[in-house]
């Protein structure tokens, strides 16, 4: 009687440990995503804001800067959320992402040849943009943050360039060791990231609310139809805010 009442106990023992397990194991990979998925979203914010409102010819005033926060809140919301996320995330070719996969499975379907070349076009476009992205955006980032460094210490300015370039050659030094190697390094470091835009943004939406304001889409509204020719310029660098999207999808 006693065995037969141990074996329970011991199944029961394992499966806590099995469901403990797979409780870590999904702890893992939610970091890992955070560093290798999030982390271009992510450090959007360090240029993004900057570069669209460069658009402006001179001084921007106030409607124009809760425009193109309102760009960003929505373009976030709306390119990120509503279609990578709840959208595109459903769509794969064999567990596969990415503009490529979209056109496999598309090509999957054996449509009439008008509509392959359409596909293939499509694809081939997307190729572009994305190797494109895969250029600026890394640059842009890493410069941006770097260039911080003339606020806090002017002396820096001279070392800003040589010192991105740096930054650069390690970081694709570092490709070579995978998807799951980088992820395990940059994880942690994105959290903390997170955590300190997110404690600042508090801190500053606390001492002035009013930028809530931004979320009213009659801003963004209002930049695109009475911005005329600079209305393209900072939908330009508005764009910058989701180029992490893809990246969302592939990985």
């Amino acid at each position: 009687m006693a065995s037969q009442n141990s074996n329970p106990q011991k199944s029961t023992c394992q499966a806590g440990t099995s469901s403990r397990r797979r409780a870590l194991g999904t702890a893992g990979l939610s970091l890992a995503a955070v560093g290798v998925v999030f982390g271009d979203i992510g450090t959007s914010p360090l240029y993004v804001l900057q570069v669209a409102l460069d658009a402006f010819p001179r001084h921007y005033y106030t409607g124009q800067l809760y425009g193109v926060l309102s760009l960003i809140a929505w373009s976030l919301l709306i390119v990120v959320t509503l279609k990578y996320v709840l959208l595109i995330m459903r769509i794969d070719h064999r567990g596969e992402g990415g503009v490529l996969s979209l056109v496999s499975a598309g090509l999957a379907a054996r449509p009439a040849r008008v509509r392959r070349i359409i596909l293939i076009t499509l694809g081939v476009m997307g190729a572009a943009l994305l190797l494109g992205d895969g250029i600026v955006t890394p640059a842009i980032s890493v410069l941006s943050a770097l260039e911080n460094l003339e606020h806090s210490a002017p002396h820096f300015k001279p070392w800003v360039v040589p010192m991105t370039v740096l930054v650069l050659l390690a970081v694709f030094l570092l490709q070579p060791l995978g998807t799951g190697g980088i992820s395990k390094f940059f994880g942690p470091i994105m959290v903390i990231w997170f955590l300190s835009i997110g404690t600042f943004g508090l801190l500053a939406i606390i001492g002035n609310p009013k930028v809530l304001m931004a979320l009213d889409p009659r801003y963004a509204i209002g930049v695109l139809t009475e911005g005329g020719l600079t209305a393209p310029l900072v939908i330009g660098g508005v764009v910058l805010c989701v180029t992490g999207a893809e990246a969302l999808y592939t990985d």
